[in-house]
């Protein structure tokens, strides 16, 4: 698969800073909105081929993209026998069948994708799941990238960048 990436001077106003980490992919200095649109719309024009185009929204750099349920290895086999109850609660219940929309007729019976969706779900409710939360909605991404669930005071927090643009600069909540 090849990827395209813009040149310097083919999206006004953003002004290319370099490469990430000693790779291909070319880093944007964007100063508005406008130009960020212009951006991701030139990306997704000339790489649509390729495929979608999927986002991850997080707060924190990881050296790998790994599901919830791997996060914690020790707890692993407790966190697989929960997420196992809970699907399987969540297919006996006809209404919660009903409004994720899995008990129409054309996908009735296939179990599999069902569980899929079901798990995906549970995920954005806290359950550690076999899923990796991604969109294909850059602002969306923007927004969980600069806002972090607080769950002490159970509400999403904006994060505080410190280190005024430094790359490797504390985050603090």
């Amino acid at each position: 698969m090849a990827v395209n990436y813009p040149k310097a001077t083919d999206v006004q106003q953003a002004v290319w800073l370099g490469t990430w980490d000693d790779s291909e992919i070319p880093v944007y200095d964007v100063p508005d909105m406008h130009t960020l649109n212009q951006l991701v719309g030139y990306v997704k024009h000339i790489n649509a081929g390729e495929g979608t185009v999927l986002y991850r929204g997080q707060c924190k750099l990881y050296p790998e993209v790994i599901p919830s349920i791997r996060h914690e290895q020790d707890k692993y086999d407790e966190n697989k026998e929960r997420l196992k109850e809970s699907v399987e609660a969540t297919m006996r219940c006809l209404e919660c069948l009903k409004f994720l929309g899995l008990r129409r007729p054309e996908i009735e019976g296939w179990k599999l994708y069902q569980e899929v969706v079901i798990e995906a779900v549970l995920q954005h409710y806290g359950a550690c799941t076999y899923s990796v939360d991604f969109v294909d909605n850059h602002w969306t991404a923007l927004w969980f990238g600069l806002n972090a669930w607080d769950a002490t005071n159970k509400k999403y927090i904006r994060r505080i960048d410190t280190g005024m643009g430094e790359p490797d600069a504390p985050i603090q909540w």
